[in-house]
């Protein structure tokens, strides 16, 4: 199974990655994945709307650790 987002090959019966493939370094890939939807004219990954609900997320857990408490989540308005 490959995932081509990432440019990585995992063994579908086992879910490990097999040894002696090329990895390309993080950077190189995080590069790839910002670059791509400019060169390709293709969607990027992720949408603006996931970023901003894993921001909103981020936020939120991070404010019900200090208060110490359940936060609601509101809806998410861009």
């Amino acid at each position: 199974m490959a995932d081509s987002r990432i440019g990585v090959i995992i063994d579908g019966a086992t879910g490990r990655m097999p040894r002696g493939l090329p990895v390309k370094p993080a950077f190189r890939q995080s590069s790839e994945l910002f670059l791509r939807p400019v060169g390709e004219d293709a969607p990027s990954v992720p949408t603006l709307d996931e970023g901003a609900t894993a921001v909103q997320l981020s936020d939120l857990a991070h404010r019900s650790v200090a208060e110490r408490r359940w936060i609601d989540v509101p809806q998410l308005r861009l």
